[in-house]
């Protein structure tokens, strides 16, 4: 890795396109305006009529230096074999896969990218949490990578750029790892408190009288809020979230029952 005090090597990349314009399109598209003014960015939507500026056909990305697949994890595979069937498509493009499933989605791009220098990357922060920090980046979790082939060393100048946009890069980390840990454990924790504090209808209180501690448990949840679906996704696609949930009934019971105990004297 590059010496973070030397001076900031020139990006190559020119041109950005995004497959899929929804909450995570729009915060990359935010976050390429802030740090890397000098960068075209493309978007394609199926839902979106192309506007001859920034919404495009598919086959408009062609060109690109990177396409990054913004896109859920059931489309995933489908939209990476339209992409590669277009036309005319720039044999150096690189791929960048950022699904919060990294096993399959990895396994998919790996298998389909062929020539395609492609890096699989996902960051535990979503739209909502961007915004609820008020774009303070260094209050964000790292950039998870869990495959790169990009060649050196366009690697590190990446890594190099990123870390001096105020982002910090897990590089040890492997897919297996990253959705067991990461979707399995941290992420569906923070959902199940979530959707618990959501259904005792304490995420409308105003709080600010409440104890500092009260109030950050409060504010993480506010964040995840409006991700019901991806609850429920992370169960359906993350079997260590099912542990995770045996586990927090389990301490749950555990404590109703010091509770009884606290109660009775024992």
């Amino acid at each position: 890795m590059h010496d973070t005090t030397a001076t900031t090597p020139a990006i190559t990349c020119r041109s950005i396109g995004i497959i899929g314009d929804g909450h995570y399109g729009r915060l990359l598209r935010k976050l390429i305006r802030r740090f890397a003014l000098d960068v075209n960015v493309q978007v394609h939507d199926n839902s979106i009529d192309p506007d001859g500026h920034t919404y495009v056909r598919l086959r408009g990305l062609r060109k690109c230096d990177a396409v990054i697949l913004a896109v859920p994890m059931d489309i995933f595979e489908q939209v990476v074999k339209n992409l590669l069937a277009v036309n005319g498509l720039r044999e150096d493009m690189v791929l960048v896969n950022v699904c919060s499933d990294q096993v399959k989605s990895g396994a998919t791009i790996a298998a389909l990218a062929g020539k395609h220098p492609y890096i699989s990357a996902h960051s535990p922060w979503g739209p909502d949490a961007y915004r609820d920090v008020n774009e303070i980046v260094s209050l964000l979790p790292p950039i998870v990578l869990t495959k790169c082939t990009l060649p050196h060393p366009n690697d590190e100048d990446l890594f190099f750029f990123i870390q001096n946009c105020g982002f910090k890069i897990e590089t040890m980390m492997s897919a297996e790892a990253h959705d067991r840990n990461l979707a399995g454990r941290w992420m569906y924790c923070a959902h199940l408190i979530t959707q618990i504090l959501g259904r005792m209808k304490l995420l409308e209180e105003d709080c600010r009288a409440a104890p500092i501690s009260y109030q950050k448990i409060v504010e993480g949840a506010r964040m995840l809020r409006d991700d019901r679906a991806l609850f429920f996704t992370l169960w359906d696609r993350v079997p260590e979230c099912h542990a995770t949930f045996d586990a927090f009934m389990a301490a749950a019971h555990g404590l109703a029952v010091d509770r009884r105990e606290h109660i009775s004297g024992k």
